[in-house]
């Protein structure tokens, strides 16, 4: 949820950027804020993926893997290997 938030304010940030030309709001000030939503976007996958390395893994990553793999077409066993 902070990750969409953070969208939004780097794509407002933008727009006032490209509105003023760079003069009075830099594009760094958007940029920065886009990078920070995405790392925050992105720490669930990570974090399941050194789960299921590890072999922590509470099953969780396993049906959201399923729930890709059946999205995509290419089908999912549950992490068994066999198809």
């Amino acid at each position: 949820m902070v990750g969409v938030f953070f969208v939004i304010m780097g794509i407002m940030r933008l727009k006032a950027a490209a509105d003023s030309q760079g003069q009075q709001v830099k594009y760094s000030e958007g940029l920065w804020r886009l990078g920070v939503a995405a790392a925050l976007c992105g720490i669930p996958a990570v974090v399941t993926m050194i789960g299921g390395t590890a072999g922590i893994s509470s099953g969780g990553g396993d049906q959201i893997l399923n729930s890709l793999s059946t999205l995509s077409g290419v089908g999912g066993t549950g992490g068994t290997g066999s198809n």
